[in-house]
């Protein structure tokens, strides 16, 4: 299966998945949105081929219509070619190559991954230093193209591959552990150099902050060494972690990490939107040392990443969950004016919340809207329920979902704008935490007491006190919009994860996704 056609069967499982939930479709119409595409810097072996892969984003949910990405290459670029990876690809000349997406394109304020993709190939002939400018342009029907520069560079072939084992451990939440990697030179030629990328759970806890790694807080992205690895030979670090002490248990966390050349590393990082700052420690160094061979070289570029991962699982022991609280509010207006009401819901802990690796949101809420008043603004994250198939749908009704980290202690917050078109003292709505619904949800809450808080328009009395089975009516604070829930998730999807998950359709874990959106798959041409 091309990744195009695959893209289109997941488009279609997650409009099948609205249709499941009953979710009125959130993308409108692209007049007067705001359009933005990004590229990383490219580099390409000789004798081998590379993906293209640009992000699209949106300041809000559209729907576009005879989307297009054209590339173009410029520079000194002898010998390389744009290729294309699907039949929607058309190919002008070696230089420029233009993709139509034939369906429907939803975008939104979370990156759009995969879609238009094209490929990038450098015969055998072309000079390794060689470098040149790749242009890409996003245009569709009611939008300004928007268009996107990268730095293109021509390297040597070479090939790492990671050399350690998968492992599995069990690990209590707040102890500490190891991660021991290898990586092997499995080419004909020195590499100068070698990154290591991250793709790890939330509860992955760095212990110990070197010089050469990047973190963003306490996790830990990616490092630089610096040691030429000679063909044939191995190395090997340790990296010390500690499970959360917040960690939900029993659970089971993941961790991925890719080896790659010191040009593949930089180029994937320059690619990433928070990629964290250098530590303060000593540098970290791979062992045995091997001097560096040579100062000056032609960039080298991985031709087959798909064998450079390792992976470390680690199963969180004992018993530790979460009180997922409903957060309800009180707000007042007269006839006519527009009202923001915040409801939301806030883990109580102890355990954070971390669906990174399945996908889908970590909990979800159903706001009812309170009689006499009618939503004009919808947050990010919320969908309308209008369907038939939700047991119970009626009118007035949203689905919100959190993001793929719930942190013990946050609170996510939805802002729903209420036109008030007729006062109606105590008008009251609700807010559910994870009720029944043909969705994916946190079922294992510890409370369920405090699973419903009321939403109020125009009361007329003060909150209730000391009832925690009414969950918590005070005006949700703290936590962000529809993605909110901490900021140590690395989500990549909007709202339609839900969706997608209740459909069926198992998602890669966040991280991992980060990474795959932003490494290059690159094969050798015969």
């Amino acid at each position: 299966m091309h990744h195009h056609s695959g893209r289109r069967l997941l488009a279609g499982l997650a409009a099948a998945g609205a249709a499941v939930l009953g979710l009125a479709a959130p993308a409108q119409a692209a007049p007067g949105a705001t359009l933005g595409v990004s590229l990383s810097a490219v580099t390409v072996g000789i004798g081998a081929r590379t993906e293209l892969r640009p992000t699209l984003s949106a300041d809000r949910e559209v729907s576009l219509s005879g989307a297009t990405m054209t590339y173009e290459l410029s520079g000194d670029l002898a010998g390389v070619s744009l290729v294309q990876d699907d039949d929607d690809c058309a190919v002008a000349s070696p230089a420029k190559l233009t993709c139509t997406f034939p369906i429907e394109l939803e975008v939104g304020p979370d990156f759009s991954l995969g879609d238009l993709d094209a490929g990038l190939a450098a015969a055998k002939t072309a000079v390794a230093g060689s470098t040149g400018t790749l242009t890409v342009t996003f245009a569709a029907e009611g939008v300004t193209p928007v268009t996107e520069t990268a730095k293109v560079t021509v390297a040597d072939s070479v090939d790492l591959t990671a050399d350690g084992t998968d492992r599995e451990i069990n690990v209590k939440p707040g102890a500490t552990f190891t991660a021991p990697l290898a990586v092997a030179n499995t080419g004909d030629k020195t590499v100068r150099g070698a990154g290591l990328f991250f793709a790890t759970d939330y509860a992955f806890q760095a212990t110990r902050k070197y010089s050469n790694c990047l973190y963003v807080d306490d996790r830990l992205r990616g490092c630089l060494f610096d040691q030429a690895i000679e063909p044939g030979d191995r190395y090997g670090v340790t990296l010390p972690y500690r499970l959360r002490k917040d960690t939900y248990a029993p659970s089971s966390a993941g961790g991925e990490f890719q080896w790659m050349t010191t040009e593949d590393y930089r180029d994937l990082i320059a690619g990433l939107r928070d990629v964290g700052t250098a530590g303060d420690g000593p540098a970290l160094t791979l062992k045995p040392k091997t001097a560096l061979r040579g100062t000056a070289a032609a960039p080298q570029t991985d031709i087959d990443p798909d064998d450079n991962w390792q992976r470390l699982i680690v199963n969180a022991t004992g018993q530790q969950g979460a009180d997922i609280v409903a957060v309800g509010g009180r707000v007042s207006g007269a006839a006519g004016a527009t009202v923001e009401a915040a409801v939301g819901l806030r883990n109580k802990g102890p355990a954070t919340l971390d669906s990174s690796r399945r996908g889908g949101p970590t909990s979800i809420a159903v706001v009812t809207i309170p009689a006499g008043t009618e939503v004009v603004t919808v947050p990010a994250g919320c969908h309308l329920v209008d369907g038939e198939n939700w047991p119970g749908a009626k009118a007035g009704r949203y689905y919100c979902e959190t993001g793929f980290v719930f942190r013990a202690g946050d609170t996510v917050t939805w802002k729903f704008g209420l036109l008030v078109k007729k006062v109606v003292p105590d008008a009251a709505g609700t807010v559910e935490a994870n009720p029944d619904c043909p969705c994916e949800r946190f079922t294992k809450d510890l409370n369920k007491a405090n699973d419903k808080a009321a939403l109020i328009v125009n009361p007329t009395g003060k909150p209730a006190q000391g009832k925690p089975a009414q969950g918590d009516d005070k005006p949700a604070k703290g936590g962000a919009g529809g993605q909110g829930g901490g900021t140590g998730g690395l989500p990549i999807t909007g709202p339609q994860g839900a969706a997608i998950a209740g459909a069926g359709t198992l998602l890669v874990a966040a991280g991992v996704a980060v990474l795959m959106v932003t490494r290059r798959r690159t094969r050798s041409e015969s």
